[in-house]
């Protein structure tokens, strides 16, 4: 069963067992939470990109563990290729590898944003919507707590409609926080 929590926060301020950032090959530097994540650890993920160690590769992944920086002490990141080449497929593929991903490391309790956006011109609801689809392809067998952060008030409350009508198997299991 997948538990949706919608959560009016900074994704840097959600406790849980990983957070989950995807990032574009081309869009350097960083920007949004990545940029933060990156400035809080001391530069260490721009050095890995500029040293060709870890790239937005679509599907590429790199994962930290830094737990004096942010209350949830791991970080993934994952690739979504070149901006120019990103469409709404490439979110439910994302999100249903980020499943998967995570499953082989045992964790089943993830942060997110929305993937994408501010950068690719799709409206949110449309993004959430792909998200959702991807992440319940792939958690039929285990249960799982996602959270989505959202600190627009505005898409905030666009998500939690969203959510309730795609979501409603899961209607129980949706929370707004």
């Amino acid at each position: 069963m997948i538990s949706l929590k919608i959560v009016s926060k900074d994704l840097l301020n959600i406790k849980s067992g990983i957070i989950v950032v995807p990032f574009f090959q081309d869009i350097i530097p960083s920007r949004g939470s990545l940029s933060r994540i990156d400035w809080l650890m001391s530069n260490r993920i721009s050095h890995l990109i500029l040293s060709e160690k870890l790239s937005g590769n679509y599907m590429g992944r790199g994962l930290f563990c830094n737990s004096d920086k942010f209350i949830t002490d791991k970080i993934l990141l994952i690739g979504m290729g070149k901006s120019s080449t990103f469409d709404i497929k490439r979110i439910f593929n994302i999100s249903s590898s980020v499943i998967d991903i995570l499953s082989k490391i045992k964790i089943y309790d993830f942060s997110i944003e929305l993937i994408g956006k501010n950068i690719v011109s799709l409206e949110p609801y449309l993004i959430f919507e792909q998200m959702v689809k991807g992440f319940i392809k792939k958690t039929k067998e285990r249960d799982i707590v996602i959270h989505i952060a959202e600190e627009d008030d505005l898409i905030y409350k666009i998500l939690a409609e969203t959510a309730a009508q795609i979501i409603p198997n899961y209607k129980d299991s949706l929370t707004l926080a």
